[in-house]
């Protein structure tokens, strides 16, 4: 009785085990057995089947290595990503072992100082600012009630052309009236709150705040005000080019001028205002409760990172920034970077995808696209990532800095809340108190230019995105040293604030852009 080993032997072709173990029960000497042919089967599993294994033909055609630039395939690097996610992982645990070794714990509930008249003024600015909306409302009413009379008149008369003619003079002068009153009305919702926060408002949190609150309404205001002057435009002088989009149509001018519109609108996360919005059908409670979660636990993270990791940077920073140890404050400058970003992007995720997104379900808001996949993009314009980074990201950093640098300079000069400056005897007797009011009196003026500052960027930022980022970038460091000169230098009248004089040009360039770049296009349409 032959053998398997035999069985192989005898026939001229290698095959498969798997095949030899199934004819083996009906195998017959004097018939040549046909091996089946395995289709599937690899060279390198016909190497492995052979019995002379070292014989294999293992470099048996042309081969590249998968790096180089020659190979037909692009290879996967997704190890190597996987690879620096965790080196970045272990080199940030080291950082944070490092610093509670080296300072502790240094978070304290009760260290902030929050006076209850910046809390009480921030309440009444938060009640009060929504109301221009409202005034918008009641000019827009008287708006929409003169155009309805006046395709009242259209209608009864018989000269077609001269009552064409007559009702667009009509409707321009009407509509200066209204853009002045409208004027009127925004520049009082941000000339109050800058008013308030620069004399009244102390801590550089709660005044920012309000600040972006009064931004955004402002915001809503001029987008109200622009849009109903189309829709009243389209109405009295309807034609193909003035056609209205398809969602308009279930709320058309002047239906859409009502309070409940107005409060929608004033609720919803968007600064575009339109008649109707794309609306889902019901709230999912449990995707709300996520979102605010989210958005309450991002915002403690970043409360601990600022008071444990940035706090001490900046304090160990101040020494070098004396003796203009240029090395130590790059150093600073770098290290400081890396918790800015973290920072940053926590903020990033805790507005735009949790906090809008939780509001977007309570409203129903359907269209929730409140971002693009900044991090792929390659140029600065593409939906002004940059104009945002700088105006809303780099100087809030710069606010807060300058606002920590007066708190710890607070301590030396022997300056009790809520005394806003040292006294002229308290500057002589001790030299700190004199570097805390230049300190202060920096701060105050950053505070002073930084709203208006945000504001130029983001309207000029519509139509020259990179003008307006690279000149909010000089701005910021053109700020610092301001800040910087002003509190270090032994100059008298504080002429070391000269230093920053270029921010004064960009700040300029800035409003130039906005008003005669944007804002002359917008009352030309």
């Amino acid at each position: 009785m032959p053998t398997v080993t035999q069985a192989t032997v005898s026939t001229s072709v290698d095959v498969p085990a798997t095949a030899i173990h199934t004819q083996s029960a009906n195998w017959r000497p004097t018939k040549s057995v046909s091996p089946p042919q395995d289709v599937s089967s690899t060279p390198s599993e016909k190497k492995r089947a052979s019995k002379y294994r070292h014989v294999a033909a293992y470099h048996s055609s042309l081969r590249t290595s998968p790096l180089s630039t020659d190979s037909p395939v692009n290879p996967s690097f997704i190890g190597f990503r996987n690879l620096m996610v965790i080196v970045l992982i272990v080199m940030n645990l080291r950082l944070v072992v490092e610093n509670f070794m080296k300072y502790g714990v240094l978070i304290c509930i009760k260290c902030h100082d929050y006076r209850k008249n910046d809390v009480f003024l921030a309440s009444i600015l938060t009640a009060l600012v929504p109301c221009h909306l409202f005034v918008a409302y009641i000019i827009e009413l008287a708006a929409a009630q003169q155009a309805k009379g006046a395709i009242g008149r259209k209608k009864k008369s018989d000269n077609v052309a001269a009552q064409t003619e007559k009702e667009q003079q009509t409707f321009q002068l009407t509509w200066r009236f209204i853009a002045l009153a409208h004027t009127i009305n925004a520049t009082l919702c941000l000339a109050v709150t800058n008013f308030v926060v620069y004399y009244y408002v102390h801590h550089p949190g709660i005044g920012t705040i309000c600040e972006l609150h009064a931004i955004i309404v402002w915001l809503k205001n001029c987008s109200y005000a622009f849009t109903n002057r189309d829709l009243r435009h389209a109405m009295l002088h309807p034609s193909e080019q003035s056609k209205l989009p398809e969602i308009y149509s279930t709320c058309p001018y002047p239906q859409n001028v009502t309070v409940g519109n107005l409060v929608y609108f004033w609720l919803a996360p968007t600064l575009v205002y339109q008649p109707v919005y794309p609306r889902t059908t019901h709230i999912r409670w449990g995707f709300v409760g996520k979102r605010l979660g989210e958005f309450v636990v991002l915002s403690v993270f970043i409360w601990l990172t600022s008071a444990q990791y940035a706090a001490p940077v900046l304090r160990n920073s101040l020494d070098k920034i004396a003796v203009l140890d240029f090395t130590s404050i790059i150093e600073r400058i770098m290290k400081l970077s890396t918790i800015s970003l973290v920072i940053w992007l926590a903020g990033f995720y805790a507005l735009f995808q949790s906090l809008l997104n939780a509001l977007a379900e309570i409203m129903r808001f359907g269209d929730r696209e409140f971002y693009s996949d900044w991090w792929n993009s390659w140029s600065v314009g593409m939906y002004w990532r940059a104009v945002i980074a700088v105006a809303l990201g780099g100087i809030p950093v710069l606010s807060w800095i300058q606002g920590s640098v007066v708190t710890i300079l607070r301590k030396p000069a022997k300056v009790p809340y809520p005394q806003h400056y040292a006294t002229a005897e308290q500057c002589k007797e001790n030299p700190a108190a004199h570097k805390f009011n230049s300190a202060q009196r920096s701060h105050g003026n950053l505070i002073e230019n930084m709203a208006q500052t945000m504001l130029y960027m983001l309207v000029a930022g519509l139509k020259y995105p990179n003008a307006t980022a690279a000149l909010g970038a000089v701005w910021i460091v053109f700020r610092a040293l301001y800040a910087h000169g002003y509190i270090t230098s032994n100059k008298k009248n504080g002429k070391g604030r000269f230093n920053g004089a270029p921010s004064w040009i960009a700040q300029a360039a800035l409003w130039g852009l906005a008003v005669f770049g944007v804002g002359w296009d917008l009352i030309k349409l």
